[in-house]
């Protein structure tokens, strides 16, 4: 878990650095939910990110389970709601995506 702990906060560092950054104007933090519901990295220091960011920039932020403190700082929220996958035809899990 201290190896998922540890890349997980490298991410979180490039995802600050990125956030802070005035050269990007769009910033897609893939997964972030899931690390930050699953303890592996703190919320607190995205908080701040998200606060100090210029107006105008875009943050998409996805995954599972999101925090409810980051919930409350989102101006919008979405839950997607599966409506058919490749399992239901028997297709397997593809190692990275599913698995």
């Amino acid at each position: 878990m201290e190896t998922h702990r540890a890349v997980a906060r490298e991410g979180l560092d490039a995802a600050l650095a990125a956030l802070s950054s005035t050269a990007f104007q769009f910033v897609l933090l893939d997964e972030v939910c899931f690390a930050l519901g699953h303890g592996l990295i703190p919320v607190e220091p995205l908080l701040a990110a998200l606060r100090s960011c210029e107006d105008g920039k875009i943050i998409v932020m996805t995954g599972r389970n999101a925090p409810d403190a980051l919930i409350a700082a989102a101006d919008t929220v979405t839950e997607m709601a599966l409506v058919k996958h490749g399992y239901e035809r028997g297709i397997p899990a593809q190692k990275g995506v599913e698995n």
